[in-house]
């Protein structure tokens, strides 16, 4: 089994280094990968080979070490968390991912705890607008933690917030202490094949719903999809799926009610299928085929906003959908930027042809995001 994330037991004075980095008197330079991402990624090397602030991806000839930049002696607050690593350090560097900017699904072969070299993360500035994905689960990192992550696995990022996500990087080679580390973090996440094959992108696991089913609000929510034309009928649910009681097969949405399913969790589902090219929705099923011609960062983002625009156009109070056993703890932040209008993922509804920027320039009483001009995306965009 391969471990693909893990919240290690550190925290760090996130406020403190993010002040240190903003007040270095130098210039962000952009990410070398350039093919791996759109939008803005800006990098500062505080440890390269060589002590180089140029050579941002730690290559160079044989023999020459790796040695701390002038950039790192000038953040003493970083300088101490570095020390508190206790193993040896190559590549640090602080990554600024730029509002709108995507890092696209990609793996580092080599890049893991398993083969020796585990690259750890501290956020600095982050929001619920960013959606850091690896092996399709998310990644659900908060200002001032430490994460590992497998880069060698599928991984992307995409910041559809407002706000810069900066993160302190730092690639560690393992040794005793990691091993004590990643042994005694109080989160554990790990996958093996088996699971990974069944887990559905960026999703939760969110616990069945109490009490009786409110079939008012399954006849409001089923009404509206079949009124839409996402087919949604009730049946036997008997394989594992990631969410309770409901699945999605050859583009048929299906519940199980003796399973429990969270009724909100239909409009999540929907929007899933809803933001696929007509050809692939068709014959879309769970959990492999939700994707189509998206990563999987952008597929859930998509699902995440349109579910929104059907909350606000049903009335519906929004809990229902964004419940607290859902997106990872993360429900609360998600309403509060959406009530906000900071909105997530509308450029790629707008890019879908589904709906208007709200933020954009148009015809006056043109309808804008929430409001959609098509439920659907359409074969190309209107």
């Amino acid at each position: 089994m391969r471990i693909h994330s893990i919240r290690l037991p550190l925290r760090f004075n996130a406020a403190a280094m993010l002040a240190e980095v903003l007040a270095l008197p130098t210039t962000w330079r952009p990410h070398d990968n350039q093919g791996d991402y759109t939008g803005e990624w800006q990098a500062l090397a505080l440890r390269s080979l060589g002590g180089s602030l140029t050579n941002l991806m730690g290559e160079g000839a044989p023999g020459v070490r790796f040695l701390d930049t002038a950039l790192l002696a000038a953040c003493p607050t970083i300088a101490h968390a570095v020390n508190e690593l206790q193993c040896e350090k190559r590549s640090i560097r602080v990554l600024n991912l730029k509002p709108g900017a995507v890092i696209k699904e990609h793996h580092d072969p080599g890049l893991s705890y398993e083969d020796g070299l585990a690259r750890i993360h501290i956020p600095l500035q982050t929001h619920s607008g960013v959606r850091f994905t690896v092996a399709r689960r998310l990644v659900p990192m908060q200002t001032g933690e430490c994460w590992y992550v497998n880069f060698s696995a599928p991984h992307g990022v995409v910041n559809e917030g407002a706000v810069d996500r900066i993160h302190l990087v730092l690639d560690c080679v393992v040794n005793d202490w990691i091993h004590h580390l990643f042994q005694n973090a109080p989160e554990r996440e790990a996958m093996d094949e088996s699971e990974l094959a069944r887990a559905k992108p960026a999703a939760p696991h969110p616990a069945p719903a109490d009490g009786p089913v409110d079939q008012a609000l399954l006849t409001r929510i089923t009404a509206f999809l079949d009124e839409i034309g996402i087919p949604c009928r009730a049946g036997t649910i008997s394989r594992a799926t990631v969410l309770p009681g409901l699945d999605i097969q050859d583009g048929v949405l299906l519940f199980d009610l003796s399973r429990r399913p969270h009724l909100g969790d239909l409009l999540h589902e929907a929007g899933h299928l809803a933001v696929l090219k007509p050809d692939v929705r068709a014959t879309a099923t769970a959990p492999d085929n939700l994707v189509g011609d998206l990563d999987v960062g952008a597929a859930e983002m998509g699902a995440i906003a349109w579910s929104w625009a059907a909350v606000v156009h049903l009335g519906l109070d929004p809990e229902v959908v964004f419940h607290a056993h859902g997106y990872r703890g993360n429900a609360r932040q998600l309403v509060a930027d959406f009530k906000a209008g900071r909105y997530l993922a509308v450029p790629l509804l707008q890019w879908m042809g589904m709906t208007t920027d709200p933020h954009g320039r148009g015809p006056r009483g043109t309808q804008v995001y929430p409001a959609m001009k098509h439920w659907l995306r359409p074969a190309s965009p209107t």
